[in-house]
């Protein structure tokens, strides 16, 4: 395994209350590293303050600005702490300058006699039928080459594609850890829905990102096949909504995402 894999770079330095990750080129996306590691960087360092019953249940992350492929500290701020949830705040930092934040609320689970199954996955064909995304160099973001991508719905970004959005299966290529910074990584690793409509390569960057974890916990291996389907909202002026859900490897829904995102295709 890589001393560069999602799992050795989340395991950070603890000091006076603050975690520090040493971010590698690898891991870039265009200028910045990759907004998946970044929201589990957050993630890990929010559940370093937060009591071990209580489980991830929504996070909220702000993309500031580009985040650079060298160390970052991350602070976590406990806002409250009631009798089963504690909301959590943290900031990630380089050169003196707020570069990302999250706002992420953990609960501990409680009896309840509502039970309401999340939506049914999409039939898809098994990943082992379908072809997986190349890594081409200067078009794929450097950090791809530690996932594995197939697409099932949909087309690739930059095909000319008639319509937005698709679906497919993904995992990760190295042993990722068996906690919610591995479904992180793995939510946030396919492309803005509506890339596959332009013809010749364009960046696109995430500003906003929220998402909901339902029946935490349960599964997450992320070196299973999950699978990711994601549906546009809207796009006008240069930015993008959308909606996204995430399917752990037994079928059962694991998360919900929105998600606000800026393209780049004119200049």
């Amino acid at each position: 395994m890589s001393n560069t894999s999602f799992a050795a770079l989340l395991r950070g330095t603890d000091s006076a209350g603050q975690r520090t990750f040493h971010f590698t080129s690898d891991w870039g996306q265009g200028r910045a590293i990759y907004g998946g590691l970044i929201g589990a960087a957050l993630y890990k360092t929010m559940r370093g303050q937060v009591p071990t019953d209580r489980q991830l249940r929504a996070m909220t992350v702000a993309f500031i600005g580009p985040v650079a492929p060298e160390p970052a500290t991350v602070t976590a701020t406990v806002l409250r702490q009631g009798k089963s949830v504690t909301q959590v705040e943290a900031r990630l930092m380089q050169h003196d300058q707020i570069l990302a934040t999250a706002n992420a609320s953990f609960g501990a689970s409680r009896q309840s006699s509502i039970v309401v199954p999340g939506a049914p996955r999409p039939d898809a064909p098994a990943p082992d039928t379908v072809r997986a995304l190349p890594n081409v160099p200067g078009v794929t973001p450097a950090f791809l080459e530690h996932f594995d991508l197939r697409w099932t719905h949909g087309l690739p970004p930059f095909s000319g594609a008639d319509k937005p959005d698709f679906s497919g299966w993904c995992r990760h290529k190295e042993p990722a850890g068996d906690d919610e910074s591995t479904l992180i990584g793995l939510l946030d690793v396919w492309p803005p829905s509506v890339l596959p409509l332009l013809k010749r390569p364009a960046p696109g960057s995430s500003l906003t990102w929220s998402f909901d974890l339902i029946d935490p916990g349960v599964s997450t291996d992320g070196n299973d096949w999950w699978f990711y389907e994601v549906n546009t909202q809207g796009a006008a002026n240069g930015f993008v909504q959308a909606d996204a859900k995430l399917w752990r490897p037994d079928g059962q829904l694991a998360v919900v995402s929105r998600q606000t995102a800026v393209v780049f295709d004119k200049a």
